[in-house]
């Protein structure tokens, strides 16, 4: 893969979902594979828990390569994003310069 560009797609939640990721982050992590193999999957939320909207993107080499992205995507006006990724990346947040 390419990883001078990283294509991310991804799904805004409307007035009439009211997912809480404070109650149901885990549903998320337990279907992250529905997005396919291989994928990081980001939910963003705004300060009270609402989901704001779902991206996802093949995973890079590191996987943190990829979360700035998928925030910059549809994260405007979020206050939390919850990143998933099926395999092990590097511990603590993400290095400044990716965020």
């Amino acid at each position: 893969m390419d990883e001078t560009f990283v294509v991310v797609d991804g799904y805004v939640a409307t007035d009439l979902d009211h997912t809480d990721l404070r109650e149901e982050a885990w549903s998320f992590a337990l279907s992250q594979r529905d997005f396919g193999p291989r994928r990081l999957i980001v939910a963003l939320s705004d300060a009270s828990g609402r989901l704001i909207g779902m991206v996802h993107t093949p995973r890079t080499d590191p996987p943190e390569l990829a979360l700035g992205p998928c925030i910059a995507h549809i994260g405007r006006g979020a206050t939390a994003a919850i990143a998933y990724c099926d395999e092990p990346v590097t511990e603590g947040p993400p290095p400044p310069e990716l965020v």
